[in-house]
């Protein structure tokens, strides 16, 4: 049987073969793959030897792994198509391993057949290994079902057909005007008290090409909603992420429109499911949050990209509005210093298409750090109605709320080098996040325009003023030594030399200091760095 090998191909085909019934499936593939590059026999021999093994799973699984690298890499003559439909066909009924099934769809596929999936029943209460694979494969042959025959199915009481259906949408190339007619009857499922029901219609409605679909249709957006209202509280995260990500897709939908402030209006119903749309990313983006968490709140932020480019925040958000934006901002702050490399590029691809500010580089991608930058100078000029707010300048702005005055408040606590616990980010760089956030809003109000915080310069001196009498008094005790070392107090310290310095700079404030409280924050600001600088 093998005289068409040379003496070394047959060689390997005879070592081969024995491991085509080997119990592990990693050793029937590579078996498999190696065998068929060495078939010598017709493919009648082939499908003889399958028809041969149904009694051995293993085997049969091995053969038929043959005959799909034979078919992926060489077109099949007619008469073997026909023999391959006329014999194979039968296996389907005649197995009940879902890898097997999985691999004769394949051959099917390769030959350029659709195989009749439809008399095979599947039992959600019992799954078996390869069920997902198979159902993925017999997606791909059910997808030419007209767009009414799927309407109709996704209406059934079946759960397992509505299930399949949408499936095959959801991997499906469609056209616009058929996801429009999907969106709609996808929508009404959203009332589904089925978790797999309502998980697979969330994620055909979160798919790009129904985005895409959804920006352009407003109406269909608010059905969304609408449809959302009643959407039961299943207790299940990828749920609850999933409709996060819809809702702000529709909202984007809405903002992006030329009468978007019909829609958002002082009484309209959307200014609260904006800003609780934005509480909900920036509660996500957590760092006590899981990393799919954190990852959904990035999507979230993109699909709302469109809106903050498009639309003029300055003067024409009403402050409320103007909140949820500032949300979504401090939500990207935080992700932009995730430890995880994986979420930290998610939002870097969020702060490189926003608009972005003639003091960064332009038409280029940009990297974490120029990220943070180009986030934190949108804020400063979109939103400076709420920019205290705004993480990076609150940071600065409530130091002196932050720090006590008792340097002796560290004494006897452990100390430790890094933070430790659940939900720290061990990647976080507090201190030199300050530096950055001083950085920038200084040259932000060096070359662009005016900040206009409002600060009251007694209670910052009298409190900057305590909080050294303080550390005086312990010196000769050396008892400030400890919480000196302690990094919170630390980077409390740095908050409030930052804002002593940054106070004087000319475009911060909305009423400049006197010449006398300039002269105090500059000697209260040396005080504090030699404190620094000691140790």
């Amino acid at each position: 049987k093998t005289s068409a090998l040379s003496q070394v191909e047959e060689s390997i085909y005879t070592t081969v073969w024995p491991y085509l019934d080997s119990c592990v499936i990693q050793v029937r593939n590579l078996a498999a793959k190696i065998v068929a590059q060495f078939w010598p026999l017709n493919m009648e021999i082939l499908v003889e030897n399958i028809l041969s093994s149904l009694g051995n799973t293993n085997l049969l699984h091995s053969n038929l792994m043959v005959l799909q690298t034979i078919t992926s890499n060489s077109t099949a003559l007619p008469e073997e198509t026909d023999l391959i439909i006329q014999h194979l066909s039968k296996i389907l009924p005649a197995t009940e391993c879902y890898m097997i099934k999985t691999v004769v769809v394949q051959i099917f596929l390769n030959i350029g057949q659709n195989l009749d999936t439809s008399e095979v029943s599947i039992s959600p209460e019992r799954p078996q290994p390869g069920i997902h694979l198979y159902l993925e494969k017999t997606c791909h042959t059910e997808n030419t079902q007209s767009t009414d025959t799927i309407k109709e199915n996704l209406r059934s009481d079946d759960i397992q057909l509505v299930s399949r259906s949408l499936d095959i949408i959801s991997k499906s190339s469609l056209q616009d005007d058929q996801v429009e007619d999907l969106i709609e009857v996808t929508s009404d499922l959203l009332s589904s008290p089925i978790p797999v029901v309502l998980s697979k219609s969330l994620n055909f409605l979160n798919l790009q090409q129904v985005t895409k679909v959804i920006n352009s249709n407003p109406e269909s957006a608010l059905d969304i909603l609408e449809a959302l209202k009643s959407c039961p509280e299943i207790p299940s995260l990828s749920i609850s992420l999933a409709k996060m990500q819809l809702t702000a897709s529709c909202l984007n939908a809405l903002l992006i429109q030329d009468d978007w402030a019909w829609f958002f209006g002082d009484t309209s119903e959307y200014v609260s499911v904006f800003v609780e749309c934005s509480e909900n990313i920036y509660n996500m983006a957590h760092p006590n949050q899981l990393e799919d968490s954190r990852l959904t709140a990035c999507s979230s932020l993109v699909a709302m990209l469109p809106s903050f480019n498009i639309r003029k925040l300055r003067g024409k958000m009403t402050p409320i509005l103007q909140y949820g934006v500032i949300n979504c901002l401090n939500a990207a702050i935080l992700l932009l210093q995730d430890e995880d490399v994986d979420v930290r590029n998610a939002a870097t691809l969020f702060a490189s298409q926003l608009k972005r500010s003639s003091l960064l580089p332009q038409n280029c991608d940009i990297s974490s750090s120029l990220g943070l930058e180009a986030v934190i100078l949108f804020a400063l000029d979109e939103l400076t109605e709420v920019i205290e707010m705004f993480v990076p300048v609150s940071s600065i702005l409530n130091a002196p709320s932050t720090i006590s005055s008792n340097a002796t408040s560290s004494v006897g606590k452990k100390q430790q080098l890094f933070k430790r616990g659940d939900g720290i980010n061990v990647y976080e760089e507090p201190v030199f996040m300050l530096y950055t956030y001083d950085h920038v809003i200084r040259m932000y109000c060096e070359k662009v325009g005016q900040l206009d915080l409002i600060v009251d310069y007694k209670s910052v001196l009298a409190k900057a003023d305590e909080v050294i009498s303080s550390y005086e008094e312990h010196k000769e005790q050396a008892l400030y030594k400890p919480s000196y070392f302690d990094l919170t107090e630390y980077e409390k310290l740095t908050r409030l030399s930052v804002l002593l310095k940054l106070l004087p700079q000319e475009n911060v404030c909305k009423q400049p200091p006197s010449e006398e409280i300039q002269q105090q924050l500059n000697i209260l600001q040396q005080k504090i760095s030699a404190f620094m600088h000691d140790y």
